[in-house]
Parts: C-alpha cells; sequence; structure tokens
C-alpha cells in the first residue's frame, strides 16, 4: 500500500512538473515570436534643429531607433560617441535623437558628437 502511493504521488509530481515545463516554454516562445512584430509609434510630432516639425509616426521601410537623450548625461555622451563611430553599420536604420532641451543644446550636442548632416539621423526637441 505504502510503495502504490509513492509511486501514485511521483506520478502526480512527474505530471505536474512536465505540466509546468510545458507552460513555461509556451509562454516563453509567443514572448520572443511578439519581439519580432513591428511597434506603431503613435502620431507625435518633434521639432527639428532647424525649427520644422518632424513626424514621429511616418512610414518608411527602415526600422527606427529612438534615443531619448539630455546633453549633460555620461552615458547619453559615451552612447552618442560610439554610436558615431560605428555609424555605418546603422545605415538602413533611421536614428532619431530626442531631447527636452532647447534647440541650442541640441545643436551643442550634434556638432561634439558629429551627428549633424547625417543622412539617417534626425535630432529632435520634444516638449517636456
Amino acid at each position: 500500500m505504502k510503495t502504490s502511493l509513492k509511486y501514485f504521488f511521483g506520478l502526480i509530481l512527474l505530471v505536474l512538473t512536465i505540466i509546468g515545463l510545458y507552460n513555461f516554454f509556451v509562454k516563453n516562445n509567443s514572448k520572443n515570436s511578439n519581439a519580432l512584430k513591428p511597434i506603431y509609434i503613435p502620431a507625435i510630432s518633434l521639432k527639428t534643429m532647424d525649427d520644422q516639425m518632424f513626424p514621429l509616426n511616418t512610414k518608411t521601410n527602415k526600422y527606427k531607433f529612438l534615443f531619448f537623450f539630455d546633453s549633460n548625461c555620461d552615458h547619453c555622451q559615451t552612447e552618442a560617441s560610439l554610436l558615431q563611430k560605428h555609424l555605418a553599420e546603422f545605415k538602413e536604420a533611421n536614428l532619431i535623437f530626442i531631447s527636452s532641451e532647447n534647440l541650442r543644446n541640441i545643436r551643442i550636442f550634434a556638432d561634439d558628437y558629429h551627428l549633424k548632416n547625417q543622412p539617417n539621423i534626425t535630432l529632435c526637441q520634444i516638449d517636456p
């Protein structure tokens, strides 16, 4: 009798483990497949360094990478420096730098990190 109960509970534990593992892998696979779906950007207009409006949700065939930055942020400065060095690797993407700072600071940041006049880079101001 005791041996039968051990086998019964062992079998129940095995079944519960298999069900748990199955659910874990099914949920992880669905999360990974969602990561490949495009994300639609809401209609937000930004102001470019030329004081022109830039609609963020314009459809293009290129990926859009949004960088929210502050010109005084050490991490932002490091990222901009690295990006400038590897700009050729991003030629098939649109890189959009967004800051709530005034346009003067954004222009200085663009000049300092050679991001100005790059065909696939846009620096913009957003209303905080």
